[in-house]
């Protein structure tokens, strides 16, 4: 490969390895054999990281003594290491490397998500987390689309992957997976779904007549009461992406 000036590039180096010791453990070295991290982890995982073809993205999740952390070595003449989340959490797990790099978070049986990039979408203060996995028009082309659940005492929230978008933890319920007018939800008693546009748009034939009691719910004048209430009938079982718990 050349620059705009016809000079041949340099080939990028270094690249890593996770590397075995012989006490059982795991270090990371560059491919040159120069040691980086010396064989004191449990374990080393890479995460994918949708990077492009002329850098490549080296996000490892170490563990140590039960605890994990999140780094990444940066792949260009000097290594450099940049610390995301540092060795003291009970668990990482990443949920999706479409678009980005999201990682589920446990600490003190409390739960968040993390993006490399937004860094907390949702900070330590979750009681609980579930991915949901469903198929659309569009998912034979990009992947697999998902969106995350979070619960915050006694409300639900949801945090749309990959476009860092979220909503407040304000429904009662939540019924997974999506349908043609997308997430069913209760709010204020109420069902509905939350439309594209991340606001909640009620089954009209349960809104009751006293419309100023429910002054916090959006009307989607778009749609007809027959296609609401023809969304509503939908049965949970025809749809054949089931829920996806992630156990920690």
């Amino acid at each position: 490969m050349s620059n705009f000036w016809g000079v041949p590039e340099p080939i990028r180096e270094p690249e890593f390895e996770i590397t075995n010791g012989s006490n059982g453990k795991q270090g990371i070295e560059t491919k040159g054999g120069l040691i980086l991290y010396h064989p004191i982890f449990d374990s080393i995982v890479r995460f994918d990281v949708d990077g492009n073809e002329e850098y490549e993205d080296y996000v490892y999740r170490l563990e140590r003594n039960g605890k994990y952390g999140l780094i990444e070595l940066e792949n260009s003449f000097d290594v450099k290491v940049k610390e995301y989340l540092p060795i003291e959490y009970d668990e990482l797990k990443q949920i999706t490397y479409n678009g980005g790099l999201f990682v589920l978070v446990k600490k003190d049986n409390k739960y968040g998500l993390y993006s490399r990039t937004f860094e907390w979408i949702l900070p330590l203060e979750c009681d609980n987390m579930t991915v949901v996995s469903y198929k659309d028009d569009w998912s034979e082309f990009i992947g697999r689309r998902e969106y995350l659940l979070y619960q915050k005492k006694d409300k639900y929230g949801v945090v749309f992957i990959p476009h860092f978008s979220k909503t407040d933890a304000e429904f009662e319920e939540i019924l997974p997976p999506v349908d043609e007018y997308g997430i069913r939800v209760k709010k204020n008693g109420i069902w509905g779904h939350i439309n594209k546009q991340r606001q909640f748009t009620p089954d009209l034939s349960q809104v009751p007549m006293k419309w100023e009691n429910l002054m916090d719910i959006h009307i989607d004048d778009t749609r007809t009461l027959h296609d609401l209430n023809r969304g509503m009938k939908k049965i949970k079982s025809e749809i054949d992406i089931p829920e996806i718990d992630i156990e920690f």
